[in-house]
């Protein structure tokens, strides 16, 4: 993901470009699963709401890794594992709100 927004602020610097671009790991996680990574990985407890999908929102995402590849360079190999990505965010994360307290 860093890469991603890395490379696309290069490209913003030196073109004008009005792309949405879709980055994918190749593999499936529900926001529910996602959901539970974090409460886990940050350790709090958390009550989750469910609602029902909004008019047009996707049921699952069918996105595909073409413009990822074509405009930023990236392919599914160069992402690294959900958890992996994850615990390393937070543990920035945290020593960032440490540093400056």
């Amino acid at each position: 993901m860093v890469d991603a927004i890395f490379n696309s602020i290069n490209i913003a610097n030196t073109n004008i470009l009005c792309e949405q671009v879709n980055v994918l790991t190749g593999k499936t996680i529900s926001v529910d699963n996602l959901a539970n990574m974090l409460i886990k990985e940050v350790g709090v407890k958390a009550d989750k709401e469910y609602h029902n999908l909004s008019e047009g929102d996707p049921q699952k995402s069918e996105g595909t890794i073409r413009k990822m590849n074509e405009l930023l360079g990236l392919t599914i190999i160069d992402m690294v594992p959900i958890k992996v990505g994850l615990s390393k965010t937070i543990n920035s994360m945290n020593i960032n709100v440490k540093n400056n307290e």
